[in-house]
């Protein structure tokens, strides 16, 4: 053990050293597009390169500290925080300066699990310019790193977190903290997942550790799911009717984006789904965007031709016209109706994706995603 200690501690040393022999003149030729302020203080220095040292002697692949995205930590990515020392460039801070304006984003991906290696390499690499991730890489309590939301950031693009607000997942580490008397039953389709009693001030707690861990991460916003509980429980689950839950959904979107601006005023909030919310007057200048599925094609391959898919659609195209950034994401794997879907969508002024349902795989649509 000891020996093995001082073997660690010498490679420290070495690579330290060789990272202060950089000279400044070499470090501004560099361009750097990756994360190297490992430690998200908005500083590249030692601490940064103790850090990424530390983690290239180990045995174990810490994704945080692959700070080139190649797949491994070691020598590479202590001289690549090298080359950036004292310098801003690739400070990739939340909200960097090389992110697509707002509604100016063109393309989006939408990823909730089987992330390669447990990382956002992938993601990082690609050339979206928005994407949706869970939380954590596991879907439970293996939350994503401020680091590793920085990396992704570094590539000029926008990063949202995933998760629910209206329902709770059996895997998320606030599932034994839920009352059971807040829980409504299983969700359809779902059957390890609880609709909840969003209205009931016991909830909020949950809602609010789940935008205190996205802030803390560094992700630029928050993509809310399960919006539509409101319309899928027994319209008398408060004790009241149809149109007052609908209103009790909107006081929570308008609490929560209320909440992450006071610490954050660029925090984005994308609630997905229920685009019919945009008639209460509470709802638009609580939102930043609209997340849609399902406009042109269920999962999976079918064409969405009911009555709700056309309201939705409008509602959808009402919330665009209020200068609101709307995704869309549609179901499908065949290549006509991944068209078709893109095509419709850009020209209702929508950002398209298509992947599956199960949101498990980078999908790039070739001739449609950049």
């Amino acid at each position: 053990m000891v020996l093995m200690m001082a073997r660690q501690a010498t490679v420290l040393t070495l690579l330290l050293l060789l990272l202060l022999a950089r000279s400044d003149t070499q470090v501004a030729s560099r361009n750097v597009t990756l994360c190297h302020d490992v430690d998200g203080n908005g500083v590249i220095d030692v601490v940064d390169a103790q850090q990424v040292a530390a983690h290239a002697v180990g045995s174990t692949y810490h994704p945080g500290f692959d700070v080139n995205g190649d797949g491994e930590v070691n020598i590479l990515d202590v001289t690549s925080v090298a080359d950036a020392w004292h310098t801003t460039t690739g400070l990739c801070m939340p909200g960097n300066g090389g992110a697509a304006p707002w509604l100016a984003v063109s393309s989006w991906v939408y990823q909730l699990t089987g992330y390669p290696n447990d990382s956002l390499n992938q993601i990082a690499g690609s050339n979206f310019q928005l994407a949706v991730v869970d939380l954590a890489r596991d879907g439970s309590g293996d939350f994503f790193t401020r680091s590793e939301i920085a990396a992704v950031q570094a590539t000029g693009k926008i990063v949202l977190a995933y998760f629910e607000i209206g329902a709770i997942e059996e895997y998320r580490p606030e599932w034994p903290l839920t009352p059971p008397d807040l829980m409504l039953g299983p969700v359809n389709g779902w059957p390890g997942e609880q609709y909840v009693k969003y209205w009931d001030p016991r909830w909020w707690p949950i809602v609010r550790g789940r935008i205190d861990q996205a802030i803390a991460a560094g992700f630029d916003g928050a993509y809310l799911d399960m919006v539509v509980t409101y319309e899928e429980i027994p319209a008398n689950s408060a004790g009241t009717n149809r149109a007052d839950l609908a209103s009790k959904m909107v006081d929570l979107i308008d609490q929560t984006s209320d909440y992450a601006k006071s610490i954050d005023p660029d925090f984005k909030i994308v609630p997905q789904n229920a685009p019919e919310l945009h008639t209460w007057p509470l709802y638009l200048p609580a939102i930043d965007g609209l997340g849609m599925e399902e406009l042109y094609y269920r999962a999976t391959n079918q064409a969405c031709n009911q009555s709700w898919c056309t309201e939705n659609r409008a509602n959808a195209a009402a919330v665009r016209a209020a200068g609101k950034l709307v995704l869309a994401v549609d179901y499908t794997n065949q290549a006509a109706k991944i068209a078709d879907a893109y095509t419709r969508a850009r020209a209702a002024g929508f950002v398209p994706y298509c992947s599956d349902v199960a949101l498990d795989v980078m999908r790039v649509n070739p001739g449609w995603d950049p």
